[in-house]
Formats: C-alpha cells, structure tokens, sequence
C-alpha cells in the first residue's frame, strides 16, 4: 500500500483502521438510501487529536492556529503542522477535509496579521474558514473569493432567517445554535440555501454561543476571543449550587432523525479535551453511522468514553416537546463511568482503609475512581493502588463483581449508597492507539509542470506552478553540455522522472513533464537531481516572491478602502428600554439631550396602530427593536408584524442579528440601526453592515476602549458607544434550575434571571458602566451614547 492511498500505510498503524464508507448502503442507513450521508466532523485541539480524528475515522477535522481561534487556550497549531494535517487528510481514500476555525472577534489593529493568515489558509488549501466576525466574510469576499467559509455556531443562528442572510453573503456552511429542535433544523436546512452542520456530541454552554458576556464582562476574559472563564460552571450560595451548569450534549440516538433533516455535518465538540477523548468518541460515531454499533458492545464503547471525560447528559429537547433535564445543578466537571455503589469501608489491621462494592467492570491498578460525596459539587477522586476480589488476595486486575480497593489514608468518610465512578481506565488507554504526525512525511506538495529540452550542447529546464490566487511563477536552469548519445533514449524519461520523483523532498511534485530529445542525449542522473534542487529552490523563491506581493498588495488596499462616512448617523443621546411605561424615564437616563428611545419589544407582537398611539408620549422618536433571539414560532410573524408597523408609520427599526436585519430588510425598513451583538469591532465589520443597510450600529461592551478610539476616529456618530447598560450576562433558552430570580455566586456576584418572549436573560443587579470617561471617548471622535436600561433585574 502507497502513502497516498490508505491511512493504513501513511501512519503505519497496527490495529484496524476505521474508514468512513463512501455511500449511504451501510446497515444504519439503509432504510434512509435517498438522503445523502451527513459528514462526521471531528475536533483536533492539537496534532496528535487530528491524527487520532482521522484514524478513527472522521471524514473532517475542525482545527485552529495560534491566533483567532475560540479555542485559544488548545495547543493548536503552527503553519507547518497545519500544512503536514492537509497532507495527510488530502491524501487519504476517500480524502478528508480540514477546516480552520478563524471564529473570533478581531479587532482594527489585528487586521494585517488577520489578512496574512487568510493568505496562509488560501495557499496551503484548506476546505473551508470557520468565521464569526462579519469583518472577516468582507476580507474573504473581497480578497480571498475562492476559499470557502462557514459560519461558526459563534454567530448564533437560530432561524430561517440568519440561514437566508448567510447565504446571499455566499456562505456555504452554516453551524447552527444548539438549541434548536429537529423540527426547526429541518425547516433551515430546507430553506435556508446552504449546508446545515449540527453538535451530536459534547459540552453545552448554558447561552446561546456568541451572546455570553458572562466572562467578559466579569472576569475580562472574553469567549468571542477564545478565554472563556466558564462563568456558568461557577457555584452560587444556597442551592441549587449550579444553577447555569449544562450536562453534556448526546444525540448519538437521533442521527437517523437528523439525516432525515438533511443536515450535511454531525459535529463533535472538544478542542480542548485529549486525543485519547477525540478518539473514542470518534470511533463510537463512526462506528453508529455505519450500523456497527448496538446492544452491549454500544454499552460499552459509551462507558470507555464516559471513562475519559462524562457529564450527565442531554439531547437539549431536540425532540421539541421533551421535558427531560439539561442542567446538572448538583455536580460539576468529570465523572467517569458510573461503576457500582458503596457497600461500606473496611479498617483492617494493618490500618489499611479498603472500599467493597460490587463493580460493574473490571479494573486494574492505576485506574482512577471517583465517589459522590453529600455537599460536595466535585466527587472525591483517587488513584487505585491497590484491589482484591473481596475474599481473595490482592491482584493488578479485578471484576466484575465484588472487590475491595485500597483507599488513601486521607480518604473521607463515604457514605454508603454512594455512586463510585471508573474516572480513568488503563483498558481503555490501551484500546485506542495513534500515530504522531510526521511533518516531512505528511506535508501536501504544491503542483509543477516541468520541460526539459536536451541537445548535444546542453539541457534547458524550466518549471511553473500557478499560486492559489492564479498567478503563474516559473524558474528556469541551463546545463552545458556537451551531452553524449544515450544508450537507451527511453531510459533518459525513466532517469529524469525518477530524479523528480524526490521534488517532494523540496515540497514541490511534478504533475507534467514533458522531454524534448530529438538528438537522443543522455542526462546523467547527477546533472538532472542537481538541476532539480535549483529548479525547486528558484521556484520556491518565485513563490514566495510573488505571494508577499499579493498580500502587501491587499494590506495596501486595507487601509485605503475604509467603510464611507455613514450619512444618515445622528449624535446624541440614545436611550433603550424594554417596556413602554419606561419611556417617561428615558430622557433622566441620558447625560445629555435625547436624541431618540429605542423600544425593544418581544412577542406577542402588539397591535402597530395601538402602538404608534402608545409612542405618541415619548419624550423623543421611537426606534423598535426586535429582540436577540426569535425562534421558529416569532420569527415566521415577525416579517408581516414589521410589515405592518411600517404601514402604521412606524419606520425606525433596530437588528440585533443578522436574521432580524433580513427580516427588517425584506419588510421594506430603509432607517436601520443595529445593537451591540452584531459585533462590530474593525472597519472592514463595519463596511459589511454598512453595505446591508445600517445607519449605526451599537458597540460591544466586551470590547476594549481603545480599539473603540481606532473606530471612533473614523466613524464617528455611526458608532455609539454603550456608556451604561444591564448587560444579558446570559442570554439562553433555558431557565437556571431554580427558575427565574435572584441569586449570588460564592464570589458575591448578585444575579438576577428574567424571562422576556420565552427567553432567559441573566443580568447584574447593578448596570455596567464604561470603563472610561465621556470626556476622553469624545476626544476619541464618540458623537453618540447608548444607555440600555432593557433589562432591568427590578422589572
């Protein structure tokens, strides 16, 4: 078997290769032959997960570099690792497909470095850019028009709506909110003109991805630039202790259900866990997907997982109506497999502490177990020295049934009843073996044609390539001669492709070659392998040449095509709430003169007329606001619902989605503002929605002031800047575990949960405020504020 053909052979592996089948005639899917089988797309936080993803079968790899990736805390990887992946994943039968997370927010100054990684991603070929920030789409779509990209679940798209917007921008893939249910999935992947990926598999924020400022805001950590602190795994006083914390995601059961949907990807979460997890977990699908999965072996296989990292689980109410859990308020972080339950300790004589119980597995030494303790949100955890069958000797392995294990000597008391759990199993270590990346070996060529001419006189080789961008680089070398005849004119071909052959060596493959020999001359193989390494090395440089040339050429362009002044922008002092009886106080909200009130009003939607008459009090004109999230049922009336207030006379509308601003868009609104969840935090983002139709847009809160000052400077009034606000530290579609209300975490934060249009809002009972004086942003170029007093925990 080649390199080029079989993983088998690539990694040199032992055990048997999980190989994704190439058709839809598998066993799991037989009684589904009309739907096209959905792409097992795997996580590779590092090269050694990446290797494991694709030898246990992932038909895709989800990877990140160093930079711009939500998953900034994972090893990641370098250029060189990420060119020996696309080696490897493009070469297999059948070829995988590597796509590259560039999912983060970014902002002005990082522009250049943003723009040479998307010349990176381009001329190393990947498949496809994952993508949050709306300045990154403008880039691609003007620079990089060829490489295509997806829309991260960062961009929390949740309906029809989002899907449509995403498409006419020429997006191909879409990875929807996770908290949409089969129904709603379906309805977008049938309508929506693009791709629909979906999470089977993994950990569950508690807010929509994208819309938490939970760990920005409060630890200045921002998870739209990758750091997440994880706020909603933190304990709050009293109980429940965890009221934010999610279970794990599992619809290893519905992805019959959703290949029915017609979704074209089943992602896996889990960037930041080990190798070892992406292996498992990737075998368990591969091995689901193709009907080689069921009764006691599926049992078992999902424990060995459970072993390597397990939360309680749930398929989020992908069913819709299903009413089963989703948050795990008592316990956090890793479980393992649950085992058996304490019969009781044992004190011998030797003053030895040994737990019985009844184990459902076998384990040997150097397992890990953990037991449940009362009170505590963390198990107690430990290291297995030493075990026995409960009347026998001690021994390296034992179970299942009855044993002993030796506990520390620090052990507490463990209750009797209490849940034991396999939280580390050597079994299990040895059963899913992989390979290290080899970047010499891996690394994909780039194409050349080659021409050689021989005459008496001498040989005259030249070579090209054709960048990804079109350009065509060539380099070219004179060998004096004289050359004698050939013994075997054939033989001359057969000695010059075997010294090309080695191009690889130099990252180069000749694809074509063409021989001119009319004399029938011999080259000799060192004159040929000489002119070979100065070919790849002058084509290399050419390469390279012309390659920094397009990119100086598109950093100029960057900064001489800034977003036009916006026109239409007014200055002054916005104020936003959430009910029409906190009109009256919105101009004692303002610092200055009002300039406008923004209403943001939740379904059901009111009547347009009753509401132009209810406005007719403001203290100043009235901008309607639809909010952050609408789901199925509001979004398919929200279009006739703007319909009919523009009728009313109703005409100032605000986005806080991409969705929202399509549906204000095809209603007919032309004065369009947008909110802070649009994310604009670099001008190239600004362009993008200034194209789409917006006057002016909120900044983000979680953004930092001093890029706020680079965007100010140019654009002024088009740019308001929250001054203060109830921030939605959380916005999610469920209730914490206690419900709506308030609540403090043991590091004194006071929380309070509302519920507005069947959504969850979490805030502060204090509004934040802008870190940095009025004074010195307006210096900065600030015209306009926002005050957002639409949450307010008292309402």
């Amino acid at each position: 078997m080649t390199v080029a053909k079989t993983l088998d052979g690539a990694l040199k592996m032992g055990p048997r290769v999980r190989m994704p089948k190439q058709d839809s005639t598998s066993a799991a899917s037989a009684r589904t032959l009309s739907f096209r089988r959905p792409e097992l797309l795997a996580p590779a936080g590092s090269p050694a997960a990446a290797c494991a993803a694709l030898h246990y079968g992932a038909d895709a790899i989800y990877l990140g570099l160093t930079r711009f990736s939500a998953r900034a805390e994972a090893v990641n990887f370098s250029p060189e690792e990420l060119a020996a992946v696309l080696g490897l994943a493009h070469t297999l039968t059948p070829r995988r497909r590597v796509y590259v997370t560039v999912n983060t927010l970014v902002r002005e100054s990082e522009l250049e470095a943003l723009l040479a990684e998307l010349a990176l991603l381009e001329e190393l070929g990947v498949d496809a850019v994952l993508v949050q920030d709306l300045g990154v789409v403008g880039l691609l779509r003007r620079h990089f028009p060829h490489l295509a990209w997806h829309a991260s679940t960062q961009m929390a798209v949740h309906n029809l709506a989002g899907a449509r917007a995403l498409a006419e921008m020429g997006c191909a893939r879409v990875v929807l909110a996770r908290e949409l249910d089969l129904e709603e999935i379906g309805r977008i992947t049938a309508g929506g003109g693009l791709e629909t990926e979906v999470f089977v598999h993994g950990a569950l924020c508690y807010s929509y991805s994208g819309l938490c400022l939970y760990s920005a805001l409060t630890q200045g950590r921002s998870g739209n630039r990758g750091r997440c602190a994880y706020g909603c795994r933190e304990a709050c006083v009293g109980a429940p202790r965890l009221p934010f914390s999610m279970r794990d995601l599992d619809r290893s059961a519905a992805l019959e259900a959703l290949t029915q949907a017609g979704v074209a990807a089943f992602k896996l979460e889990g960037r930041m866990k080990s190798p070892l997890y992406v292996a498992a977990v990737t075998d368990f699908y591969r091995r689901l997907i193709d009907g080689e999965l069921a009764g006691a072996d599926l049992s078992r296989r999902r424990a060995d997982i459970q072993t390597l990292f397990s939360r309680p689980v749930t398929s989020l109410g992908l069913r819709g109506g299903d009413q089963e859990p989703v948050i795990d308020a008592v316990h956090t972080g890793h479980r393992g497999a649950l085992v058996g339950r304490v019969s009781r300790t044992v004190l011998e004589r030797n003053g030895e502490l040994w737990l019985e119980f009844e184990c459902e597995r076998e384990l040997e030494k150097h397992d890990g177990l953990q037991v449940d303790l009362p009170e505590q949100i963390q198990p107690y955890g430990f290291a297995v020295t030493g075990l026995k069958p409960l009347e026998g000797r001690s021994a390296v392995r034992a179970g299942p049934g009855w044993l002993a294990v030796l506990l520390p000597a620090d052990a507490p008391v463990l209750p009797a009843g209490a849940r034991v759990y396999c939280a580390s199993s050597q079994a299990v270590k040895r059963s899913y073996p992989f390979p290290a990346l080899r970047p010499t070996v891996h690394r994909q060529p780039r194409p050349l044609t080659l021409a050689v001419r021989l005459q008496p006189s001498g040989a005259e080789l030249e070579a090209q390539s054709t960048t990804p961008a079109g350009a065509t680089v060539c380099a070219s070398v004179r060998l004096d001669g004289p050359l004698a005849p050939a013994r075997n004119p054939a033989g001359t071909q057969a000695a010059l492709e075997k010294a090309w052959a080695r191009a690889g060596e130099a990252g180069w493959e000749a694809a074509a070659l063409t021989i001119e020999n009319p004399a029938g001359v011999f080259l000799p193989p060192s004159q040929a392998n000489a002119a070979r390494r100065i070919l790849c090395a002058e084509l290399g440089t050419a390469w390279d040449a012309q390659q920094a040339a397009r990119l100086a050429e598109i950093t100029l362009d960057l900064a001489a095509s800034p977003a036009p002044p916006s026109p239409g922008a007014a200055a002054g002092w916005f104020v936003k709430v959430g009910a029409l009886t906190d009109l009256a106080r919105a101009a004692q909200w303002a610092r200055g003169p009002l300039t406008e009130c923004i209403l943001e009003v939740p379904p059901p939607w009111p009547d347009p007329d009753a509401l132009c008459l209810a406005l007719a009090a403001s203290p100043a004109p009235v901008r309607l606001a639809l909010p952050p999230i609408l789901r199925a049922g509001d979004e398919s009336t929200a279009l006739e619902w703007v319909r009919r207030g523009l009728a009313a006379g109703l005409t100032r509308w605000e986005a806080a989605n991409g969705g929202a601003l399509w549906i204000l868009r095809q209603a007919g609104a032309t004065d369009i503002t947008g909110d802070w969840p649009l994310y604009t935090c670099n001008h190239a983002a600004w362009a993008q929605w200034q194209a789409l139709g917006l006057r002016a847009v909120v900044l983000a809160p979680e953004d930092e002031p001093e890029n706020w000052g680079r965007l100010l400077s140019q654009y002024g009034a088009a740019l308001q800047v929250p001054v203060e606000m109830y921030a939605p530290l959380f916005i999610s579609a469920h209730q914490p575990a206690d419900g709506p209300g308030p609540r403090r975490t043991r590091a004194g934060l006071a929380l309070h949960t509302l519920e507005r249009g069947g959504v969850f809002y979490t805030v502060a009972d204090t509004p934040w405020r802008c870190p940095v004086a009025t004074e010195t942003l307006r210096a900065a170029g600030a015209q306009a504020w926002r005050v957002d007093h639409t949450l307010p925990p008292d309402a």
